[in-house]
């Protein structure tokens, strides 16, 4: 890429999901994008004033292209979701205090495979009655 020219959505989050990795090094990974440290600070302060939205209510249609951007490149990297019943196995540990990467760990997830899977079944979950109940079940189960 170029120094003249801008860095379009999808690539940044591309770039983030790829440094949002266990063992991601910075200049590895600008490197594979053609940027250096000074362009990457430059291009991301950019970015984030694109995406400072004032009110909370506004529409932010810069902010939603980048999260659907970034839900994406992070699933590509992941390598896919993991079941519903890991992602439940997580947030049912997580509800009983244990620690979030001991969670993960545990079960057998990476961070970025995690966060592939929560965008994957937090979407599902809001939009299927069924996996709310077995979310439901799953949640309100005492240890």
């Amino acid at each position: 890429m170029g120094a003249d020219r801008e860095l379009d959505v999808e690539t940044y989050a591309q770039i983030l999901a790829e440094l949002a990795r266990d063992g991601a090094e910075l200049e590895v990974v600008l490197g594979r994008h053609g940027l250096d440290e000074e362009r990457w600070a430059e291009l991301s302060s950019r970015h984030e004033a694109l995406f400072d939205v004032e009110d909370e209510e506004a529409e932010a249609p810069e902010l939603q292209r980048l999260t659907e951007a970034f839900a994406r490149a992070q699933h590509e990297l992941s390598g896919g979701p993991a079941s519903f019943e890991s992602w439940l196995e997580v947030l049912a540990a997580i509800s009983r205090g244990e620690p979030l990467l001991a969670a993960i760990e545990r079960a057998g997830l990476t961070l970025d495979r995690y966060l592939a899977t929560q965008a994957h079944w937090a979407e599902r979950v809001a939009r299927d009655p069924r996996l709310v109940a077995r979310f439901q079940a799953v949640m309100l189960k005492r240890p």
